[in-house]
């Protein structure tokens, strides 16, 4: 809209006729009798132009406008615009009949415009001009303030007509391009810890490159891999002096020694001419059981001693406890601080830690692996029964531990397949390790001290029968989901206490403290109507809807005086609702209070226009009811944001229907005073309606709360009692706490420098747990500890020559044995033999000798009791 230069104000011939025509000054008052005018002409002018619009949703209301193109004038053909500017600038719009009251401007609401001093309006644009900028009535003198606020409240209702008749469906319409953005998260790389990372992942795969080319040009003269008893002792080719000397050069206590040809262990001497003795240096059995060598006492890995189970097990017990002590900690305190302000720090505390403590259990864990798959074909062995499969052919060194969790289940040696399982497990440990903790910005609660603003008591209401304030927000509540006003909550009204955005603690979210609430409870009871079935009029009026009531020994009364515009025969319906008066001229105030405080509200169906003998209309149905309520209040602890809106709120005390009033108000006089509220909108003019429309505030708010025309519908009966008393409650009690909201004096103002204990919510990083992985990191745990108690408890025996973890110390284990020339190359062992790990007499020379025989040959080393 641009400005026009006005025409002389004192000569009343240049004012525009139409202009003139909608004063509701004299014509002949000189406008250069007002003290300040400001008087602006202007002219507006529609374009349509192509930009770029970014839209949030879900409410896809605009963020940002990137124009494309500049403006064309908006084409004739493609919006009616005589007609917008006449409804906008004129009252027009009082004859548009077939919506919603809310979709018209057939009720302005001036109620704050005369709190503002304003009495006097010329069109409609000056009240939208006001409200759209909310500024003192002295700054809209300024002509560039006033031309910005017509221009902007202009602006806004153009764009509300033109939505209004843009179709979203049009079929006509071209497919627009766009992009779609939203917010997720992202994986943050700290680069102080991504360089040395990239550096040892870069050293780790040029390792890997050395190892394999070495281990691809590198001879081998085996013929299998040694990776059983068995396959070792073929080593042999059975010759009996080869475990002899390696016995020896196993001890150090011979000169002589082998070498593999050909995949063949042959016996060989440092010097050419030295005569080779397989036997000459050998202990007797007596040394071995005795102790003649420390190397051969019966000895223990150390990993597999009490100590090391001991301390292995406290560490895993303190883990476990530490986590659950976390768990404890984080759901009671809302989270944990964060450990440092710094990322690199926290990530390294939060994340780098518990992957290192995961990390070092999976080396631990293989050495232990390693041991039980050297020691269990022995400790079958040592029991006297173990068939080949079971020991001398189990091959459990030729993979990584982890990997023989299959060929431990076919052996039946569950401890080790669980052993095996756990190494796996310490990968997925770390996994959930590191996803255990994360930070999130959470709202942690500090104390905080706050003023009150009102006491629970309340004042005498003051008379208000004009402002529609409260339907207002009501309907956009009702219809669009409207956020509702500060300190109202659905059903209940707090009093509010004096709240500061700003703190020491840095900005708050929210507030929270112990205050008083107040709401209304209605009930309504189903009342016959007295009135005929049938009743005639003239100019189309339908009569006048009565209801009478007794109400505490006072005649009680209300009469609607009702209206209908259609000539046509038609069905008709129409809502009312109002509270009592006194059917008596001479009541008293306090007898007007008693009514007052009593609701009846109506659901009526008619046919109008009849075309009966003596009657004008017909009164089809109806459903009548009063509606008797009560105050109620309780301590609710309440947490609003900072701009005092209810985001949740708890009730600590049972409801009350004890409340104060000050001076003289009383219950009846409140509710009355009340009731007049929802009289004056409700029931200006009530007409009858044809459709499913709604031009009565109490009629649309049925139908947005409902979501639903079924309660308004014409062509239908009059609701049932149960389903139209529930939503005249829910209605009621809904506008209550909005009426208190608009009524800043409605309660006693507080002392001066009363306060209130209470809570500010403050953004705060904090860390907290993901309970899928706390509790896979439990399950872990606890698995950890378990298989870690089941090991040491049944932890093979120590062997009496130690544990043979080389191909010199299995071969010295069949020194002696007949097994080195019964063997044959490449066949299996017989299946009824069996093996032991023993006292035996040796073949050659008939000493007695400790290490691994054929049953009956070999005595074994039974032992009731495990050490």
């Amino acid at each position: 809209m641009k400005s026009l230069d006005p025409p002389d104000y004192n000569d009343p011939e240049q004012i525009d006729p139409d202009i003139e025509g909608n004063t509701q000054y004299n014509v002949s008052l000189r406008w250069s009798t007002f003290w300040e005018k400001t008087v602006l002409f202007c002219e507006p002018s529609y374009y349509i132009q192509s930009v770029n619009a970014t839209l949030m949703v879900p409410n896809m209301t605009v963020s940002n406008i990137q124009l494309l193109a500049s403006p064309q004038q908006l084409p004739q053909e493609q919006f009616n615009i005589p007609d917008f500017e006449s409804m906008v600038g004129s009252d027009s719009s009082k004859n548009i009949t077939g919506r919603d009251i809310n979709e018209t401007i057939k009720q302005i609401d001036t109620t704050q415009l005369d709190n503002l001093g304003v009495t006097d309006l010329i069109g409609n644009m000056i009240i939208f001009a006001v409200g759209s900028e909310h500024l003192e009535l002295d700054e809209y003198l300024n002509p560039s303030v006033l031309a910005a606020s017509l221009d902007k409240a202009y602006g806004l209702l153009f764009a509300l007509a033109v939505n209004s008749v843009l179709s979203p469906n049009n079929s006509n319409s071209d497919n627009t391009s766009g992009t779609i953005q939203g917010e997720t998260n992202a994986i943050a790389v700290v680069r102080t810890l991504a360089i040395p990372l990239e550096v040892c992942l870069s050293l780790v795969a040029i390792m890997t490159i050395l190892l394999l080319l070495v281990c691809w040009n590198r001879r081998s003269q085996l013929c299998k891999d040694p990776d059983s008893l068995s396959n070792v002792l073929e080593l042999t080719q059975n010759d009996p002096k080869v475990p002899s000397v390696a016995k020896s050069a196993e001890q150090g206590c011979d000169e002589s020694g082998l070498t593999l040809r050909n995949g063949r262990l042959r016996v060989s001497a440092w010097e050419e001419n030295l005569p080779i003795s397989a036997t000459s240096t050998s202990l007797t059995i007596s040394e071995h059981v005795q102790g003649g060598s420390s190397k051969n006492k019966p000895v223990r890995p150390f990993v597999m001693g009490t100590l090391a189970g001991a301390t292995f097990l406290m560490v895993l017990s303190l883990a476990l406890i530490t986590i659950l002590a976390l768990w404890f900690c984080v759901q009671n305190r809302d989270g944990l601080p964060i450990p440092s302000r710094h990322p690199l720090l926290t990530q390294i505390v939060l994340n780098y830690l518990p992957v290192v403590f995961a990390t070092l259990l999976e080396p631990f864990w293989t050495l232990l692996n390693r041991k039980l798959c050297i020691l269990k074909p022995f400790e079958e062995l040592g029991n006297g029964k173990a068939r080949a499969f079971q020991s001398i052919d189990l091959k459990y060194t030729s993979l990584p531990p982890q990997l023989i969790i299959w060929r431990a289940l076919k052996a039946r040696h569950f401890l080790l397949m669980a052993v095996c399982g756990i190494g796996l497990s310490t990968n997925i440990l770390a996994v959930a390790l590191n996803a255990l903790l994360d930070t999130q910005v959470r709202a942690v609660e500090f104390d905080g001290t706050f003023l009150k603003t009102s006491l629970p008591v309340i004042n005498p209401f003051p008379l208000d029968t004009t402002s529609s304030d409260h339907l207002y927000i009501a309907a956009a509540n009702f219809s669009h989901g409207t956020p509702l006003p500060a300190w109202v909550a659905e059903d209940l009204f707090f009093l509010p206490f004096q709240i500061n955005a700003t703190s020491p603690l840095g900005s708050v979210e929210s507030y929270k403290a112990n205050t008083w609430g107040f709401g209304l409870v209605t009930n309504c009871t189903k009342i016959d109507w007295d009135n005929p079935g049938w009743i005639a009029q003239d100019k189309g009026e339908v009569g006048s809807p009565q209801v009478n009531i007794n109400q505490s020994s006072v005649e009680c009364m209300r009469l609607w005086d009702t209206f209908y515009e259609s000539s046509n025969k038609t069905n008709g319906a129409l809502e009312l609702i109002a509270p009592f008066g006194p059917n008596d001229d001479k009541a008293t105030s306090e007898e007007h209070e008693i009514c007052g405080s009593v609701l009846t509200a109506g659901f009526l169906r008619a046919e109008l226009n009849a075309e009966l003998e003596g009657v004008d209309s017909l009164v089809t149905s109806s459903q009548w009811m009063t509606c008797q309520s009560d105050l109620v209040t309780a301590l609710y602890e309440v947490e609003v944001d900072n701009s005092g809106r209810v985001e949740s709120y708890i009730r600590q005390s049972s409801d009350s229907t004890d409340i104060s009033f000050a001076g003289n108000a009383s219950l009846n006089s409140i509710l009355s005073n009340l009731f007049l509220a929802f009289d004056a909108p409700f029931n200006k003019q009530p007409n009858w309606r044809d459709g499913t429309y709604e031009d009565s505030w109490f009629g649309f708010l049925i139908k947005a709360l409902t979501k639903s025309t079924k309660l308004i519908d014409p062509s239908l009966p009059a609701p049932g009692f149960y389903d139209s008393s529930r939503v005249v409650e829910e209605v009621l009690v809904r506008l209550f706490p909005i009426i208190l909201s608009l009524r800043p004096t409605a309660f006693v103002p507080a002392p001066t420098g009363s306060t209130i204990k209470g809570k500010m919510m403050v953004p705060c990083d904090r860390v907290f747990m993901s309970r899928p992985m706390f509790i896979l990191v439990v399950i872990l745990l606890l698995w950890n500890i378990v298989v870690a108690a089941a090991y040491y408890l049944y932890r093979p025996r120590p062997m009496p020559t130690g544990v043979a973890d080389t191909i010199a110390s299995v071969l010295a284990l069949f020194d002696g044995s007949g097994l080195v020339k019964e063997q044959s190359v490449d066949r299996p062992w017989p299946e009824d033999w069996t093996f032991g790990y023993g006292n035996f007499i040796g073949e050659n020379d008939g000493k007695p000798r400790l290490g691994i025989e054929r049953r009956p040959f070999v005595v074994p080393l039974v032992d009731k009791k495990r050490t």
